[in-house]
């Protein structure tokens, strides 16, 4: 996945699930230019939610592009009710990359793939 596109992850997802563009964009409530625009990377990666449903209409693991949208966009997404004081230092921090490989590593490790929302 190492320098590949989110564009061309997801496109080459939906061919091999022998998906069309229509269709995809249909499960998404979305048109299908838009959908193309996305795959040829003229516009910003799907939401997780998004892609969390390409994903088990494809058949593939959702995270490899989650991993990829989330490198491209360069922001995380969070949802919810409102972080407590704690949570907002915490992810201060990370933001402002003040953790360790290792800490990266531990905290991957504590909230596996489950921790990411699941928005529209």
């Amino acid at each position: 996945m190492s320098g590949t596109r989110f564009g061309q992850l997801i496109r080459e997802a939906r061919r091999s699930a022998r998906v069309t563009l229509q269709e995809a964009a249909e499960l998404l409530g979305v048109s299908a230019v838009y959908v193309s625009e996305v795959e040829l990377s003229k516009r910003p990666p799907f939401s997780i939610g998004r892609i969390r449903r390409l994903g088990v209409r494809y058949g593939v693991s959702d995270w490899p592009l989650i991993e990829s949208a989330i490198s491209e966009r360069g922001t995380f997404e969070i949802q919810g009710s409102s972080p407590s004081p704690v949570q907002l230092r915490a992810l201060s921090g990370m933001a402002r990359g003040e953790l360790s490989e290792d800490q990266w590593e531990q905290i991957s490790r504590i909230v596996g793939h489950g921790g990411l929302p699941d928005d529209e």
